[in-house]
């Protein structure tokens, strides 16, 4: 499956199934089919994909002037 496209969505706050399916080029069934057979999900990855960033972001000394939630915000975690 090509998810070439997936990086710059994965950011986006209200990304979901439909959207990254139809993103790849494949059915929604399809998709999780894809991450049920790594035993994942689609939602897993879209966090942890979220998480890697805001942790890059945390320790990047050009943005220690921004708040954790400021951080956060943008990735759609509202209540950190």
């Amino acid at each position: 499956m090509n998810l070439v496209p997936f990086p710059s969505m994965s950011l986006h706050p209200t990304l979901g199934r439909n959207m990254v399916a139809q993103k790849v080029g494949v059915s929604v069934r399809w998709l999780n089919a894809i991450f049920a057979k790594e035993e994942s999900s689609l939602s897993a990855f879209i966090r942890d994909s979220r998480f890697q960033v805001i942790a890059e972001e945390l320790l990047n000394f050009r943005l220690a002037s921004l708040s954790i939630s400021e951080i956060t915000c943008k990735y759609g975690f509202e209540n950190f």
